[in-house]
């Protein structure tokens, strides 16, 4: 079963969300303690992210901040470093519907190539 998904880890003074690529590799890595995997097989990508009003799971979000990482987890030099507290402490929400969005067009009553 493969992603995205979204994972939400609850913060004292932030929450955080981390993009997983592939669900089962992230079941083994954070819940069977199996960290033999990669975390490139597990994460979307190395970035870790927060809202803009540092709460909860939805909004507009943004990279995390060296100090907001910092201030979370201690002295951070590299996000990365954070990723396996997040993934091992987090939960998977839900998928993040990349896959599903839909479209819709934006003025149909014009038609094709109207002028």
């Amino acid at each position: 079963m493969t992603g995205p998904y979204k994972l939400f880890y609850k913060g004292q003074s932030k929450d955080f969300v981390v993009f997983i690529d592939d669900k089962d590799a992230y079941e083994k890595y954070a819940h069977k303690h199996d960290h033999s995997i990669p975390l490139t097989d597990v994460v979307s990508n190395f970035d870790i992210y927060t809202n803009q009003m540092g709460q909860g799971s939805t909004g507009k979000l943004e990279k995390a901040s060296q100090t907001d990482l910092s201030v979370e987890f201690g002295e951070v030099k590299h996000a990365e470093d954070v990723l396996p507290v997040i993934l091992e402490k987090g939960e998977i929400l839900n998928s993040t519907g990349v896959d599903h969005k839909k479209w819709s067009s934006t003025n149909d009553s014009n038609g094709f190539n109207a002028r």
